[in-house]
C-alpha cells in the first residue's frame, strides 16, 4: 500500500552518538580512545508506504562540551588533542534511502512495536579542524521501538565511507576500503516522533493512514467484494474495519442502517443502504 498525501508517514528524530574514526593506515583496534567522539544528531524522514521511506540527516560531532575526549588523536589535525574541537569539529549532512525489513518481507502489523529498516546513505561532511570536506557513502541499520502512538525511541548504527579531504589530506589512495581506509563507524540512540494524521485501529492501536493499494485501485472496494464472495473474508469484519477508517457520524449512522437492513432484509432492501454508504463514503474521500 502507499501513502494518499504528502503531508502523510513524516516523523522527526533527535539524539546523540558515538562515533569512531577508521583514518587511511591506522588500526582500528586501537580507536579507544584514540579515534572516539561524540555528537548530535538531528533528522527528518517519511515514510512514502510501510515499505519504503527516505531520511535526511545532520550531525555535529566533537564540539558538545559535557562529551569532550581529551584523546581524540585521530580526529584530524592528528596527534593534537583538543585541536579538532576548538576548532568546531566536523559536520555530516546524510540522505538515507529507509527499506522497513519487516514490511518487505512480512505482512504490515499497526501493533508492531519493533521496526529494523536497512539503508543506504550518501552525503557530505566537513571538518572544521583542517577546513576541508568530503563526499561519503556508507551503509546502516535503524532500529525503532515504539513506547506511545507518537514517541518511539532508536538505536542507529552505520558505517561511512569518505574522501582524504575529511582528514586534511589529498592524496587519493586514502580512499580504500577494508581496514584501510578513510572511514568511520557511528552508533546512535534517541527519540522519534511521528507527525501527520493518525487513524484507529480495530485492536485500539493508531497508525498512519493509507488509503490507496499499491495497484491502483480503491482499499475503499473491499466491503462489496467480500460479500460477493462471502465465504473468503467476514464482510462485516472488513465493513467494521471500513467504517473505523472514517470517523463522521453519518457514515456510522448509515453503516448501521445498511447492517440493520441485513439483519431483516424483508423490510427494506439492503441494496439501496449499500448504495447510500458508498455514495457517502467516495464523497467524503473526494473531498479530502
Amino acid at each position: 500500500m502507499v501513502a494518499d498525501g504528502f503531508w502523510k508517514g513524516w516523523y522527526v528524530q533527535m539524539g546523540l552518538d558515538m562515533t569512531l574514526q577508521n583514518p587511511y593506515g591506522y588500526d582500528f583496534s586501537k580507536v579507544f580512545p584514540n579515534g572516539k567522539s561524540f555528537g548530535l544528531d538531528v533528522a527528518v524522514g517519511k515514510w512514502f508506504s510501510h515499505q519504503v521511506g527516505g531520511r535526511g540527516k545532520f550531525n555535529w560531532e566533537n564540539k558538545l562540551p559535557l562529551l569532550e575526549n581529551g584523546h581524540a588523536n585521530w580526529l584530524a589535525p592528528f596527534y593534537e588533542p583538543g585541536e579538532n574541537r576548538r576548532k568546531g569539529g566536523y559536520i555530516a549532512v546524510y540522505g538515507d534511502a529507509l527499506f522497513n525489513l519487516h514490511n518487505l518481507f512480512g505482512a504490515y502489523r499497526a501493533d508492531r512495536t519493533w521496526n529494523a529498516s536497512l539503508y543506504p546513505r550518501m552525503g557530505v561532511n566537513y571538518n572544521f579542524g583542517v577546513s576541508k570536506g568530503a563526499l561519503l557513502l556508507g551503509i546502516g541499520v535503524l532500529n525503532t521501538y515504539r513506547i506511545s502512538d507518537r514517541w518511539s525511541l532508536y538505536g542507529d548504527i552505520a558505517y561511512i565511507m569518505t574522501g582524504s579531504g575529511f582528514v586534511g589530506s589529498e592524496k587519493v589512495e586514502g580512499t580504500g576500503t577494508g581496514s584501510n581506509s578513510n572511514g568511520y563507524l557511528t552508533i546512535g540512540l534517541g527519540v522519534q516522533y511521528d507527525l501527520g494524521k493518525k487513524k484507529a485501529n480495530t485492536d485500539g492501536t493508531n497508525s498512519t493512514i493509507f488509503l490507496t493499494n499499491t495497484d491502483g485501485t480503491d482499499k475503499t472496494d473491499f466491503s462489496a467484494n467480500t460479500i460477493a464472495a462471502p465465504h473468503s473474508v467476514p464482510w462485516s469484519e472488513n465493513l467494521t474495519n471500513l467504517t473505523n477508517i472514517f470517523c463522521p457520524a453519518e457514515i456510522a449512522e448509515t453503516a448501521e442502517r445498511f447492517l440493520n437492513t441485513i439483519a431483516a432484509p424483508h423490510s427494506v432492501p439492503w441494496s439501496e443502504n449499500l448504495t447510500d454508504l458508498t455514495d457517502k463514503i467516495l464523497t467524503l474521500i473526494a473531498i479530502n
